[in-house]
């Protein structure tokens, strides 16, 4: 519970410019030597200053440590030392700079294990076990967020459904390794083939997604006919021929839901099916010509 919010948070303060989140940690310790002054000799606030050490780790690295930790130590010897605090030697005041700084890049290592095993583990929630690329949840998840840009920003996307033609006879055929072997291919020459800032996932069986931010209906019937070109001449080397039936939607108004996008790119995908396989089918969600339109129809489909 702690650390889903300790994440919640930090990954709020991680959109933040790093030189911000660098003076917000610098400022905080400079505040808690000040109240350490404040409070006296009798009330020991030494703890507190690992609040600001643990985001600046968690989010900066653990480079940043060692610097805020002498930092934090030093502020404290200048809080004792303006209080008029009396060492009976002076090795006392450098044993508890020491102390306290072996004591923060400890936690700091603690910190930056939990965040590696925090990234770690969302990469796993996030990928496909087979192919290695997105899966159904990674793509949702960012479906969302490029649902949500567009109907803010009003741009356009595209969503492309892929599905392997006759993948069972690869498997009834050639075995299922065989057909994994075919699957992690293909999710590797997706990936490999397609913009930085595109998006590809498995999303079940034989059928794959592919996620196009920015991409205007003038685009994605090219760009998605030379992916499928691209496809086939890296699968050569396949168990059998591969081809592929797209469906492919793209959204000039926003869809309401990452269901509803899917559900419109899935029919196209069954139409190039029906339309004989190897082929490509596309619709375009239009923009509303006025305010008062309610939703939406699909139009320019190729049947």
């Amino acid at each position: 519970m702690i650390l889903s919010v300790l994440r919640r948070i930090f990954g709020v303060m991680s959109t933040w410019p790093r030189w911000l989140v660098m003076s917000l940690s610098i400022s905080m310790i400079a505040a808690l030597g000040v109240l350490d002054y404040v409070t006296g000799t009798e009330l020991n606030i030494a703890v507190l200053f690992i609040v600001p050490i643990v985001p600046a780790t968690w989010i900066l690295g653990t480079r940043w440590t060692a610097p805020l930790a002498l930092l934090a130590g030093g502020a404290m010897f200048v809080a004792n030392y303006v209080a008029g605090v009396q060492y009976a030697s002076p090795l006392i005041p450098l044993w508890n700079i020491g102390s306290r700084f072996v004591v923060f890049m400890v936690v700091s290592q603690v910190v930056a294990y939990l965040h590696r095993t925090a990234v770690y583990a969302e990469s796993l929630a996030q990928t496909d076990a087979l192919t290695g690329i997105g899966n159904v949840r990674f793509f949702r998840e960012a479906a969302a967020r490029e649902i949500a840009r567009a109907q803010r920003y009003g741009h356009p996307f595209t969503v492309a459904f892929i599905d392997v033609d006759d993948f069972k006879r690869i498997n009834d055929v050639f075995g299922h390794e065989a057909g994994d072997r075919t699957l992690r291919a293909l999710g590797q020459a997706l990936a490999a083939n397609v913009r930085k800032s595109d998006l590809v996932a498995r999303i079940g069986g034989d059928e794959f997604v592919v996620l196009l931010p920015m991409m205007p209906a003038r685009h994605s019937e090219p760009f998605l006919g030379m992916l499928r070109e691209r496809l086939r001449r890296q699968l050569e080397d396949a168990p059998a021929p591969l081809t592929c039936s797209i469906g492919v939607v793209t959204f000039e108004t926003p869809p309401a839901s990452v269901d509803e996008a899917l559900k419109l790119a899935d029919e196209r995908r069954h139409v190039a099916k029906q339309a004989g396989k190897d082929t490509i089918r596309h619709s375009v969600v239009p923009r509303p010509p006025s305010r008062t339109v309610a939703a939406p129809a699909l139009v320019g489909s190729r049947a």
